[in-house]
């Protein structure tokens, strides 16, 4: 399902057991802790030198407070759970989870796992449920979600767009997590053909990779379209 390519017995049996496992809000935060301080290490300085580098390229100067940890937020969950380590396939998240002697609890590996599956895409918000939820439709493949999200069914509206990582929540309901990126409904089909145009490219040259691992890769780009179609206007 991952799209590696190995035996399901060998590679996602054993991660799809431990994601039926529930985590607390406790769990997520010590896991994201855990995290962070691997990812610090001398073991990732040139590497995530690289990625400061080519994230923050077109930051403008007068960013605000405010945007600048929205965008901070996003950037270090691309650079530890999408973002490829050299020249591999593996990003700071799978090196982190598969490393003898790191200690998790079953609560906190489960989020981690959840994380790690997840990539950002592009939705459309076709409804709103005042502090319950929002359904999204994914703009690349048409497919609907119902995700719980008290704060954001408060922000947005329908037809509002969304850049976001959908994952199993605690509660078995899938949930928004990381930091989601909104856009304008007037950017819908500029972004939209956009993300086609990436997409073909990707299959012309990945004919047997999965979408999942299209959306791995440009987890950057959401950034570079909230600056061109949210936060420069």
């Amino acid at each position: 399902p991952c799209g590696s390519g190995r035996r399901y017995k060998r590679c996602c049996l054993k991660r799809d057991l431990v994601s039926r496992l529930a985590y607390t809000e406790r769990d997520r935060e010590l896991a994201f802790n855990a995290l962070t301080r691997f990812s610090q290490s001398a073991e990732f300085a040139a590497h995530c030198r690289r990625a400061r580098d080519t994230f923050w390229a077109d930051r403008p100067e007068d960013e605000d407070d405010e945007s600048h940890v929205q965008t901070f937020d996003a950037f270090v969950h691309w650079l530890m759970l999408d973002l490829p380590v050299g020249d591999g396939i593996e990003s700071i998240t799978d090196r982190f989870l598969s490393r003898p002697g790191i200690l998790l609890a079953a609560g906190e590996r489960t989020w981690l796992e959840r994380m790690r599956r997840s990539a950002m895409r592009l939705y459309e918000i076709t409804g709103v449920q005042p502090d319950e939820g929002l359904t999204l439709r994914d703009l690349l493949t048409g497919e609907s979600v119902d995700v719980h999200e008290r704060l954001g069914s408060r922000q947005l509206v329908t037809w509002d767009l969304i850049g976001a990582r959908v994952i199993e929540g605690r509660e078995g309901a899938p949930v928004i997590d990381g930091a989601p990126f909104p856009y304008p409904s007037a950017a819908r089909e500029p972004m939209v053909r956009d993300l086609r145009r990436r997409h073909t490219r990707f299959r012309k040259h990945n004919p047997d990779d999965s979408d999942w691992r299209f959306f791995k890769g440009i987890g950057a780009v959401f950034y570079f379209w909230w600056l061109q179609y949210n936060a420069r206007q």
